[in-house]
Parts: C-alpha cells; structure tokens; sequence
C-alpha cells in the first residue's frame, strides 16, 4: 500500500528511477485515512488468505456471523458503560475523581475497604457527568456511582474543563466548583 501513495521512495533507487518522492510528498492525514481504509476494505479484506484456508477475511467474517448471534445489552445503563470512556483512579476515603469532579457511594465505600493499598479501580464515564461506573472486581459488576456535587447532573463534562480553561486563562476566581452557584 505505502508504495502506491503520492511521495513513495519505492523499494530501491532502480524502482524509483528518475520519479521525484519529494515533490509528490504532499498528503494530508485526511487523504491518508481515507487510503488505508480504502486498501484494508478493497484490499486487505477481499484477499484470500493462507490463514484462512484460501478465504478471505471478508468471507470468513460472514460464514462465522452466521453461527453466532449478536446479542446487545437489553439494559440500557449496561449498553452506555460498555460505550463509555475509560479510565483508572485510586479510591479515596472521600470518593474519587475523573477529572476535577468528585463521586461517591456506600458502595464504593465498601468496594474500598477490599483493595489493597494504593490499588486503581476501572472506571467508566461518559460526557454526562452525573455519574460513572466503577468496576468491583470482586463481584464483577459495574457499580453506577453518583457526582457529590447534584449540581454537576446533567452538564457536560467538556463543558465543565472549557470553562475551568477559560478562568485559568483569564486569572480570575480559583476553576473550582464556584463555577457552578
């Protein structure tokens, strides 16, 4: 595939002759996406492959779909912490943090109690910042956690670091929770 884009060096100087790589080196990040989905589908995916018994990935992918069901989350809290960011955090004796912002439970107090000193817990989020999930490896379970702060229900997580930004930039009152009175 690199071979066939605009600026290739070839594999040798013979190969390239007298074709000038730096004068056709000019290719933005959106034209390079676009090549390399376009190879891995009408390429890569439409090859046959040893791997494969001659097939290729695009027909061993539909010969296995039909053997298996895909089956979504019914619950649709399940379905958003599955799509959700994720991240580690330490569990404090105050909750924990995703960013600046806080949460806690009784829950999360007692999955605490069962760590080991300094151990990180999964965490999931989404933009919403009214709760996460946080994951009890004990119990594998995904336990939704509440913000302290009820005012944060509702808003943006972006929203909430553009605006401690922009108070930052601006050298006025502390980004903290202020904000939000």
């Amino acid at each position: 595939m690199i071979h066939n884009l605009p600026g290739t060096t070839f594999s040798n100087i013979q190969q390239r002759g007298d074709y000038d790589s730096e004068k056709h080196a000019c290719f933005t990040l959106v034209q390079l996406e676009a090549a390399v989905v376009k190879w891995i589908v009408d390429g890569y995916h439409q090859t046959p492959h040893r791997g494969l018994n001659k097939k290729t990935p695009a027909q061993a992918w539909l010969d296995d779909e039909k053997q298996h069901l895909i089956r979504l989350p019914v619950d649709l809290d399940a379905l958003e912490c599955i799509l959700a960011r994720r991240c580690a955090v330490k569990v404090h004796h105050y909750g924990i943090e995703v960013g600046t912002i806080g949460y806690h439970s009784s829950e999360l107090a007692q999955l605490r109690m069962r760590l080991k000193p300094d151990e990180k817990v999964s965490v999931r989020f989404r933009d919403e910042a009214g709760h996460v999930w946080v994951h009890d490896r004990f119990m594998n379970v995904f336990l939704q956690v509440p913000v302290k702060d009820k005012r944060m229900i509702g808003k943006s997580r972006e929203l909430w670091k553009a605006a401690q930004k922009a108070l930052r930039e601006a050298g006025g009152v502390a980004a903290d929770r202020k904000l939000t009175q």
